[in-house]
């Protein structure tokens, strides 16, 4: 605790050299503790050079430890940048996958629109088909009509007569 004392005295210090270090009621009864148990009979001296070799210590591994950190910060710094790389990866290849499926959307689309038209057209179809079959039911034509239009005889006057009334209950009901 005293080293920490000692290095917060030390970093306050050179921060600011007017401004004085005011200890907490705890912090002074700790180092009060801690000199009281040091034998003073040696000299200030050797308190002052165990302070400041602990000291030193301690400075080394902050600096050990900053070092680390700084490994570590590093290993980091790689890792989000390989990240950032496989992150525009993924978005290229998510551009690309939804324009993609953008033209299978603008494909499916007009497939639809002629699939409507090509059943619309069928049930047209039907309609005509049911329509001519009802026209056709209205219309009889006997075998000796039927026989008339598709082998007329126009050598007699007969033959040329009935091919005309044939052609006229055909054409005119």
């Amino acid at each position: 605790f005293i080293l920490f004392l000692l290095y917060k005295i030390k970093i306050k210090d050179e921060s600011n050299q007017n401004e004085l270090f005011e200890l907490t009621k705890e912090e002074q009864i700790q180092c009060m503790e801690y000199l009281s148990s040091y034998d003073l009979s040696q000299g200030t001296q050797n308190l002052t050079e165990s302070l400041t070799e602990k000291l030193v210590s301690l400075e080394k591994e902050d600096l050990r430890h900053i070092t680390d950190s700084e490994e570590d910060v590093l290993g980091l710094v790689v890792g989000l940048s390989s990240l950032c790389e496989s992150m525009e990866g993924l978005q290229y290849w998510f551009s690309e996958y939804n324009s993609q499926l953008e033209l299978m959307r603008t494909q499916l689309k007009s497939i639809e629109v002629m699939n409507n038209n090509l059943d619309q057209q069928t049930k047209n179809h039907v309609k005509l088909e049911s329509t001519l079959s009802s026209l056709l039911e209205t219309v009889s034509i006997s075998a000796q009509k039927t026989k008339h239009l598709s082998s007329p005889v126009f050598d007699t006057s007969d033959g040329l007569k009935a091919a005309v009334n044939a052609a006229k209950v055909f054409f005119f009901f």
